[in-house]
């Protein structure tokens, strides 16, 4: 039985960052203003400072403010983008900029930027550089309708390596822990009763998470630190993304669906985005469903 296709967005299909999530920037913008300024104000207010002190301080300070005020203006113009998706290409509008059109033939990459939370998707040379955030409505069709669109520009290269976590970090960390916990409960028993909690946990993590995927063209084998698993790619009915969060923060990370289970593929290596673009064209091209872009 062939496998229904994951949803697809409907085109042109535009989105932005909710209004609620502009709001709550807005409301807390000036708070933020204030933690930046205080430190400055408190040298200038408590006592006549120094001729050296207020030198240092004005030298550290005023970059400091700068660079807040400039990074809060960014931020702020880029909550008000707009991203648009058609059938031709990626469009960018933003409040005091010109628009910026991609054609999907032009991406050269999309690729994650954890830190500013965001997709940017990027042209030929480098320019231009659109960046969709990761606060968008339906960010998950959104990405994956990219990804999917932009998938001719991906060659199929056989066998697939990707490397995973070190297995022999993750298991001395595991055991150094283990013995940080034993040796503070010789004193403080209440340690042990963590350590009885907590040890497990990530026992369970470390067997779950691969250290490496491994394609070629029959199968995709998964490893683990203590096993591994092969799926043929026809047993295999969709590749996603499953993504885990961090303190609100978005961490992406890939799964393959077989027989309507995940099989998460957290602790690769490498871009998120790569890995996907990489094993779901092979998938595709495996199964019949599309041809390699490069005719290899």
């Amino acid at each position: 039985m062939t496998p229904q296709p994951a949803e697809r967005l409907p085109l042109p299909f535009e989105t932005g960052v909710p209004r609620r999530t502009r709001i709550l920037f807005l409301v807390s913008a000036p708070f933020l203003v204030v933690v930046v300024l205080a430190p400055l104000v408190a040298v200038l207010t408590l006592g006549p400072p120094t001729p050296v002190v207020l030198a240092v301080t004005l030298l550290l300070g005023l970059p400091a403010v700068g660079a807040g005020i400039w990074l809060l203006r960014r931020v702020l113009r880029s909550l008000s983008g707009v991203v648009r998706v058609t059938e031709d290409g990626l469009q960018y509008e933003c409040t005091g900029e010109m628009p910026v059109f991609l054609p999907w033939k032009s991406v050269a990459s999309v690729r994650e930027r954890p830190i500013w939370q965001r997709l940017e998707v990027v042209g030929q040379g480098g320019n231009p550089v659109i960046h969709v955030e990761y606060q968008v409505d339906d960010f998950e069709r959104l990405r994956r309708e990219i990804l999917v669109q932009t998938r001719e520009n991906t060659p199929v290269e056989l066998p697939l390596h990707i490397k995973g976590s070190s297995h022999l970090v993750n298991v001395l960390s595991v055991i150094g822990l283990a013995a940080g916990l034993v040796a503070a409960g010789m004193t403080s028993p209440e340690f042990l009763i963590i350590g009885f909690f907590l040890l497990p946990l990530f026992a369970l993590e470390l067997w779950r998470m691969s250290v490496g995927v491994t394609a070629d063209e029959e199968a995709v084998e998964v490893r683990y630190l203590f096993r591994k698993r092969r799926h043929a790619w026809r047993d295999i009915d969709d590749i996603v993304f499953d993504d885990t969060f961090n303190r609100g923060q978005r961490i992406a990370r890939l799964a393959l669906v077989v027989g309507g289970k995940r099989i998460a593929l957290g602790g690769l290596r490498g871009s998120a985005t790569d890995n996907w673009m990489r094993l779901y064209s092979a998938w595709l091209v495996q199964r019949g469903e599309a041809s390699n872009p490069t005719g290899a």
